[in-house]
């Protein structure tokens, strides 16, 4: 029947332009994915970047520039081209985190688009690939490639699925390509900031280690700088020695000294109905805790919300004796900090100490976060966490 007929051969036309169609969308946002993966990575490099909680942060308190440091910082996280990578490191509560965080919101102000460092941090709530691709805006999405959407059409290979077994490396491997892109279009290297390279040791060492090997290669072919972020300057010997082949030397920040932490003290706060803290009060309380900004913080909120600081310095002494408590039911370890506090300035050489005390002990120590190691002159140190610990056992001979 010619109706029939004419039926049959419409309906073949339309599912010939509906494959047609859905080849050419399929294709065309294929193509597009394709295109717009590394020039969104690029993008990133760019205009450098702090992923949120982090970057919108309200702080209680406002920020204490540190002149030196931040010029210090700026030329350690610079796009310049130097075969290096990087390392700042600085005790737990020493204000490394916002310090760096601080310093890159103002390099991103100043670059004006043209190259800014990229923060990651552990303390993302995200795995560290998720976190790492997002702040380089990779979607994980290399799998929809347009070559291989053809194979598909023809028929040479089915269409490739994702590989989840593998995140770290498919970002790693997207920033290695698109920054080689970005380093012949700009002649500048991608910028990588980590923070908590301990915690990376620490919980994915795996994932450390291909960060290091990484680091040493992209250092050598000066396509990507990383400067990782450290509470502690011994992590390096637990991995291999050879790959910090490339390090430049760590930038250490410290405490803050006397001055300044007076100074943090007396300085008003975000809010305009607390009075400043008088300097002879500011003074007591550095005597007692030092510069370390994160107790200064401490004693400065409770002054701006009414509390004396002699309530503040309780509670401060309190909890830094119960980490002394395990330490105190042990001879071997309170031999150590026996060793330690009658030493010239509270500090030892490491290997010193080893030969009076043992390994373990000290490493206990160091875990429990009763003594920290500096280095100091190709030689690493060990000294009382802070000087709140300090007082502390000087109180305990006392008695």
């Amino acid at each position: 029947m010619p109706f029939m007929s004419y039926l049959i051969s419409v309906l073949r036309s339309g599912a010939s332009i509906t494959t047609v169609l859905t080849l050419g969308s399929t294709g065309g946002y294929v193509a597009y994915k394709d295109h717009s993966r590394f020039p969104r990575m690029m993008s990133a490099y760019r205009s450098g970047g702090i992923l949120p909680p982090l970057e919108e942060n309200k702080f209680q308190l406002p920020y204490f520039r540190r002149p030196n440091l931040e010029k210090t910082l700026k030329q350690c996280m610079s796009s310049t081209l130097s075969n290096d990578y990087h390392l700042v490191v600085g005790d737990i509560g020493s204000g490394k985190s916002r310090l760096v965080q601080e310093v890159i919101r103002e390099m991103m102000t100043e670059s004006s688009g043209e190259g800014a460092p990229i923060y990651v941090s552990m303390a993302q709530g995200k795995t560290f690939a998720d976190t790492l691709a997002e702040a380089v805006h990779f979607a994980f999405d290399e799998h929809i490639s347009f070559r291989f959407f053809c194979d598909y059409v023809l028929g040479i290979h089915s269409f490739p699925k994702k590989d989840e077994a593998h995140r770290l490396t498919r970002v790693l491997d997207a920033i290695e390509k698109s920054s080689c892109d970005y380093l012949k279009l700009t002649g500048k290297p991608v910028v990588l900031v980590i923070d908590g390279m301990d915690a990376l040791v620490k919980y994915a060492p795996n994932t450390m280690r291909k960060l290091q090997e990484k680091a040493k290669l992209w250092a050598d072919t000066n396509i990507v700088k990383i400067v990782f972020v450290s509470s502690n300057v011994c992590m390096m010997s637990e991995l291999e020695d050879s790959g910090w082949s490339r390090a430049a030397p760590p930038v250490t920040v410290s405490d803050l000294t006397d001055e300044e932490a007076v100074s943090f003290l007396t300085s008003p706060g975000t809010s305009d109905t607390a009075a400043p803290m008088n300097a002879a009060t500011a003074k007591s309380i550095v005597d007692l805790i030092g510069g370390r900004i994160n107790y200064l913080r401490v004693f400065k909120r409770d002054h701006l919300c009414g509390v004396e600081a002699k309530v503040t310095a309780s509670g401060l002494l309190r909890r830094e004796k119960d980490k002394f408590l395990s330490a105190s039911q042990n001879p071997s370890q309170w031999k150590v900090i026996e060793i330690l506090r009658k030493s010239p300035r509270k500090t030892l050489r490491m290997s010193v100490l080893m030969a009076q005390t043992s390994a373990e002990d000290v490493a206990s120590l160091l875990r429990s976060n009763i003594l920290c190691i500096h280095s100091a002159s190709q030689n690493l140190e060990v000294k009382f966490e802070s000087r709140l610990a300090e007082n502390l056992v000087d109180s305990f001979d006392a008695k």
